[in-house]
């Protein structure tokens, strides 16, 4: 089985135009799937995910560029086509403002319509890769937050202690050690009296 090139919402409140472009995108390898007015599509949009939504702006009760006002609102990105049969500068502006992705005119012309749906369709994956990375990136990010967490000795109340400074020694702290005896190693004629070890007399 071929897989699809896309999923397409078409929108236009003529069945027949309906059918004529569901069949063409369908055998250009698109799935197709239609909608008679805006709040038929939008039902559909509640239930299903399409990648290009090609609408015609007079439509019954919401038109197509309220319908895409409406696409935006939900923050959806997906890209929105907007065909006219009626041409005027100023639908164009508005449809440009509304956010449309292009702007066709009937007679569309098949193969212009095929590649706008195909740039669409490429546009919305695009988007769908990008979120799906940054999404990524952020689980990535709190996952290594939440190790940093785990590791911190903090966390827990763990702190190393400061090493205390050496007493005495500093720069410009004398080492005092203890001196000799008091009275050792003096010249003998510097010992106190009663401490020489010779007399000065003969031994009897």
């Amino acid at each position: 089985m071929t897989e699809s090139q896309g999923k397409v919402l078409v929108i236009d409140d003529e069945p027949a135009v309906a059918r004529l472009l569901g069949a063409f995108l369908g055998k250009a390898g698109f799935s197709a799937t239609s909608a008679a007015s805006a709040e038929e599509a939008e039902g559909l949009l509640a239930k299903e995910e399409f990648e290009v939504i090609v609408a015609d702006i007079l439509l019954p009760g919401r038109s197509g560029l309220d319908f895409l006002k409406l696409v935006r609102e939900m923050e959806l990105e997906t890209p929105v086509v907007l065909v006219t049969g009626e041409p005027t500068l100023e639908g164009a502006i508005h449809a440009v403002q509304a956010g449309a992705y292009d702007f066709l005119v009937k007679p569309i012309q098949w193969g212009h319509l095929v590649h706008t749906v195909a740039r669409g369709v490429e546009k919305n994956r695009l988007l769908r890769e990008k979120r799906r990375l940054l999404e990524e990136n952020r689980a990535y990010q709190r996952e290594l937050e939440a190790q940093n967490v785990s590791l911190d000795p903090g966390a827990f109340g763990l702190h190393r202690a400061a090493p205390s400074p050496a007493r005495n020694s500093g720069p410009h702290r004398k080492t005092h050690l203890p001196g000799p005896a008091h009275g050792r190693h003096r010249p003998r004629d510097q010992q106190p009296f009663g401490l020489c070890q010779e007399q000065s007399g003969p031994r009897p």
